[in-house]
C-alpha cells in the first residue's frame, strides 16, 4: 500500500495527496480525530508517537515511482509530521528531501513549536508551511491542545516562513470559539497568504455553539472578518452548508 495517499471525504478538502509519518501525536488534543480514524485508544495515540514501519524505504520507492500527476503533498492528517522524536529522528526533513527531489511541493500543517523552523532551508517558494490556530487565549490553548506549542510560537514560525519565501497557510478548523478565531484572522493576516475553515463536529461545545450563537451566524462572521482584510480563504463545506444559497 502506499504511504502517499489521496484523502477521502472532508479531508480532500484540504489536499489531493498526503503523508503520514508517525501513527500517534502527543499533542493530546481534546477534539483530535486521529484516535477514531486509527481505531486505538486515546492514551496510546496520544503517548506513543511512533514512526511508521520503515516509512522512509516506502515513501522513497512511492515517490520514485509514481505515474500520477505531481501535486502538493500534506504533512500530515491523522498526525503532526514535528513530534519530539523528530528532533533527533528527522524523519520528517528526509521525506521533504524525497518528495522534492522526485518534484513533489511539499504542504506542512503542524501545532509544533520552533522544530518546523529546522527545515524552512529545503524548502522554497513552491511550498506551503502551516498551522493550525483554534485558541486566542492560552488558557483554552492548556485546555483543549494541552500538549501542542504555545500560540505565539505557532504565529511566529508563520512570520519567519514568510520571510524564508514560503507560502504560509492557517487551518482555523476547528472553530471553537467564534470570536477567537476573528482574533486570530486579526493577528495573522499580514503575513497569511490563505485561510481554510471549518466547524466544530462531534464535540458537546459543537452544540453550545449552534445553541448560542448559531452555525449559520458563526460563518457569516468568520467570512465577513476574511473579507474585511481581503484574505484568500476557503469554507470547507461542513460550515459552508449552513450559509443561505451556499
Amino acid at each position: 500500500m502506499s504511504v502517499i495517499y489521496k484523502p477521502s471525504g472532508r479531508a480532500r478538502e484540504y489536499a489531493d495527496l498526503a503523508l503520514n509519518i508517525y501513527k500517534g501525536c502527543e499533542h493530546r488534543c481534546e477534539y483530535c480525530f486521529g484516535p477514531a480514524t486509527l481505531r486505538k485508544k486515546k492514551e496510546d495515540f496520544f503517548s506513543n508517537p511512533d514512526p511508521k514501519k520503515n516509512i522512509i524505504d516506502r515513501l522513497r520507492r512511492d515517490a520514485e515511482n509514481w505515474k500520477e500527476e505531481k501535486k502538493p503533498v500534506l504533512l500530515s492528517f491523522v498526525s503532526d509530521p514535528y513530534q519530539a522524536i523528530d528532533s533527533k529522528l528527522e524523519l520528517t526533513r528526509q521525506a521533504i528531501i524525497i518528495l522534492k527531489k522526485n518534484g513533489f511541493p511539499i504542504k506542512i500543517l503542524t501545532k509544533a513549536g520552533t522544530l518546523a523552523i529546522r527545515d524552512f532551508g529545503i524548502l522554497d517558494s513552491n511550498d506551503w508551511f502551516g498551522v493550525s490556530l483554534t485558541c486566542s487565549l492560552e488558557s483554552e490553548r492548556k485546555r483543549l491542545e494541552p500538549g501542542a506549542a504555545i500560540i505565539n510560537d505557532r504565529i511566529n514560525n508563520l512570520k519567519w516562513a514568510k520571510r524564508c519565501g514560503l507560502n504560509t497557510w492557517v487551518s482555523l478548523e476547528p472553530i471553537i470559539s467564534p470570536t477567537a478565531t476573528v482574533e486570530l484572522i486579526k493577528k495573522t493576516n499580514k503575513f497569511v497568504d490563505h485561510y481554510k475553515a471549518g466547524k466544530l463536529n462531534y464535540h458537546q461545545e459543537a452544540k453550545q455553539i449552534e445553541e448560542v450563537i448559531g452555525w449559520d451566524n458563526v460563518a457569516n462572521m468568520i467570512i465577513d472578518q476574511l473579507e474585511q482584510v481581503n484574505a484568500d480563504y476557503y469554507i470547507k463545506n461542513s460550515l459552508k452548508e449552513h450559509l443561505e444559497g451556499n
